[in-house]
């Protein structure tokens, strides 16, 4: 239409570009102005932030509930969704005037041909051929402004898809966990931290988590992990399977650094029971059967019956069959870590990792997976963090952690003779179980039913 326009009169032609100079010229002013990419970056920077705060939310909402709160009262997110709405009303009033102004100056084409047109007439008022070419340009002109609105639209969603490619970007740009060229394979399954510190970020601004452990869990062995919460207990185990590695020192297996093994080896040799189990959305049977895809039927019940838990998946609508999750049933806390330890049992590692494998198992079903527990890590090297110290008494090693170091480490009786930090958890612990329940009367339920309820 432009190439035409200025084929039949270059000043008509060149007062149809005026405008669009002009309106060009007002949105580059504006964007430069506003900060361009950057305020695009910040946009979608508080949207993420808006959409995590909302997902916490959700997950809280049970909590929320509970105690009669309002989403006011759930400041992240609530401030969250006040700085997004602060920031798009404050963006959209500082693009309004220029918006307007480029939106007007594209609509106005005749206010610009119309004045030259006439001008240009007014010296020929018999040039009938110039006065259609001027109609032509009147009627014709306005259609236009419709593709350069579209050119804004698009030139806006480019900024957003050049904001969405770089955030992709600097996630597929994240280094994976370094492979070595010469994988090694340990002769042996003993696990030594070796003097080993870790930060969950760059020092100085990560304080250490982990500083200067030194501790070898021999192969055969139980090897607990004890301490106050924010101990670092949970981090020192997910450094086995590299979760993440360490910053200073080294792990060893077998005298070799984890670091010269291949990841699927590394893999196929430790096992791993969470305190927060994760299932699939899929069949009990296929959820056991992922510490080991090419085991049998036989061998994944034979699993699930050293776990406790074959009595339950009978019971479930299609047995081993039933789906978990979403269009199938929901398991509870207890049922879903034995389902998981069903899976270590199945993958057979020779190390074991076991992050308060019986933290959801009831009073009822605790023994049983102890007896579960005790045939899984038989003969193999085991790591075991434990809050109820009752189950880690009999060790052959445990180790006092706290704030990242190690304070103690020995024999249950030993540890408890030294008089240390272990010994007030052991009496704290233990005297939890004289506790009593009063009622408005100043009477008390008696003491064996409280010991009951508490399985002991």
């Amino acid at each position: 239409m432009i190439g035409v326009m200025f084929y039949l009169d270059l000043w008509l032609a060149i007062a149809c570009m005026v405008p669009i100079a002009l309106g060009i010229l007002v949105q580059y002013k504006m964007m430069t102005a506003l900060g361009g990419q950057e305020n695009v970056k910040k946009y979608y920077d508080s949207l993420e932030q808006l959409n995590a705060s909302a997902v916490q939310y959700v997950r809280g909402m049970p909590a929320i509930k509970v105690f009669g709160q309002t989403v006011r009262s759930f400041r992240k997110f609530y401030n969250d969704m006040l700085n997004y709405q602060e920031y798009c009303v404050k963006f959209t009033d500082q693009m309004q005037n220029g918006y307007l102004g480029f939106k007007i100056l594209l609509s106005s084409f005749a206010a610009f041909i119309l004045p030259v047109g006439v001008l240009i007439f007014s010296q020929d008022p018999g040039d009938i051929a110039f006065a259609s070419v001027l109609l032509f340009f009147l009627i014709m002109a306005p259609g236009v402004s419709a593709p350069m609105f579209k050119i804004l639209f698009l030139t806006s969603l480019l900024r957003d898809i050049h904001e969405g490619v770089d955030r992709m970007d600097r996630i597929l740009m994240e280094q994976p966990v370094a492979e070595p060229k010469q994988p090694k394979k340990p002769e042996s399954y003993d696990v030594l931290f070796d003097n080993i510190s870790f930060a969950y970020g760059p020092e100085p601004s990560c304080e250490k988590v982990i500083s200067g452990v030194t501790l070898l869990a021999s192969q055969g062995e139980v090897t607990a992990l004890v301490g106050p919460s924010g101990a670092g207990k949970s981090t020192l185990a997910n450094l086995v399977p590299r979760f993440w590695d360490v910053t200073e020192g080294a792990i060893r297996i077998g005298g070799v650094d984890i670091r010269d093994m291949s990841t699927e080896d590394l893999m196929n040799k430790v096992g791993f029971v969470f305190q927060e189990t994760f299932l699939f959305f899929d069949t009990v049977y296929n959820n056991i059967a992922v510490g080991c895809p090419y085991a049998t039927r036989e061998d994944v019940i034979a699993a699930a019956k050293a776990a406790q838990c074959h009595e339950f998946i009978q019971q479930l609508p299609h047995g081993y069959d039933t789906r978990i999750g979403e269009g199938g049933v929901y398991l509870s806390g207890g049922e879903e870590q034995r389902v998981a330890v069903a899976r270590a049992i199945l993958k057979n590692a020779p190390i074991l990792v076991l992050d308060e494998a019986t933290a959801f198992a009831d009073p009822e079903n605790e023994y049983e997976m102890q007896r579960a527990l005790k045939a899984l890590t038989k003969g193999k090297t085991v790591i075991i963090i434990a809050h109820r110290l009752s189950t880690i008494q009999d060790a052959e090693q445990i180790v006092v952690l706290d704030q990242g170091r190690i304070v103690a480490k020995g024999k249950h009786e030993e540890l408890i003779a030294e008089a240390g930090l272990y010994a007030k958890m052991w009496h704290a612990y233990t005297d939890s179980t004289h506790w009593q329940l009063g009622n408005e009367k100043g009477g008390s339920i008696p003491h064996e039913h409280v010991a009951s309820f508490y399985g002991r």
